[in-house]
């Protein structure tokens, strides 16, 4: 079966649909070792006439092609096993990502999300709208096209023991965001590949957002436009990190130039 249930409120899956439809509030998800195709998914769904969604889960279009939005869902855990790392991964074949609208109390442990790199469809590979309370721990984010993870009016965002490495626009992009964090996160190889027509390539996106950095090691990752777009309204705060020789001389300009990234 592609799912059983140990108790009312953990379920274990093995196949995306499974993992996909389970989603619903109150619920913790616990992911079986393995790799997990959004793109292939919707694919499938999309040749299914009769499929029916979910109560909570929508499917929306950009130019690139579909993506799943789950929408108005709360208390919920997904997760991989302790010391394994099921992958979530996004191909060439659609402009997919997993977006969550409108939720809150969501958690994100010992999993690994996956693009397609540079040359597939825009997209980050998490993305948050409208949400609180959101909580990332020991997650890879791994060859997105765009972010590892995109923000827009979060609330109480925390990323912790995480790592960002070849996402292509950056590492993060937070806009009007309040009580951002990452902590203890390894942020590797990123706004390295972005055409000059996208022109997203700083590898922390600010927009009249509170961010902190606590503990965080940034290394060889891409200057085409700078280390920090921080738009006069934000405030990003580095507390104990660790930057590469081309991050610090950069950010070091970046800091004086708009005055509102502060070092503790």
């Amino acid at each position: 079966s592609e799912s059983t249930v140990e108790d009312e409120n953990v379920i274990h899956v093995n196949t995306t649909q499974a993992l996909i439809e389970s989603i619903a509030p109150g619920v913790e998800i616990v992911l079986d070792e393995g790799i997990y195709n959004i793109s292939e998914f919707l694919l499938n769904i999309e040749n299914q006439e009769s499929y029916e969604l979910t109560e909570y889960m929508s499917i929306a279009y950009l130019d690139d092609g579909p993506y799943v939005s789950m929408q108005c869902v709360s208390d919920v855990v997904i997760r991989g096993k302790e010391g394994e790392c099921p992958t979530l991964i996004v191909d060439k074949t659609t402009g997919t990502y997993l977006e969550f609208f409108e939720c809150e109390n969501i958690a994100f442990e010992n999993l690994c999300f996956q693009g397609p790199g540079n040359d597939g469809p825009w997209g980050s590979l998490l993305e948050f709208w409208y949400c609180k309370n959101i909580r990332v721990d020991n997650v890879r984010f791994e060859n997105s096209s765009a972010y590892g993870v995109l923000g827009y009016q979060v609330t109480n965002l925390l990323v912790k023991n995480s790592s960002m490495e070849k996402c292509g626009a950056g590492m993060t992009s937070i806009s009007q965001g309040t009580d951002v964090n990452f902590e203890n996160c390894q942020v590797q190889n990123c706004g390295k590949a972005v055409p000059v027509e996208r022109e997203l390539s700083y590898v922390v996106d600010s927009y009249s957002t509170t961010m902190t950095f606590k503990q965080c090691t940034f290394s060889d990752n891409a200057l085409h436009s700078g280390m920090v777009c921080n738009k006069p309204e934000s405030v990003i705060t580095f507390e104990q990190c660790k930057f590469g020789q081309n991050e610090t001389s950069l950010i070091a300009t970046e800091s004086s130039f708009y005055g509102n990234i502060l070092f503790d």
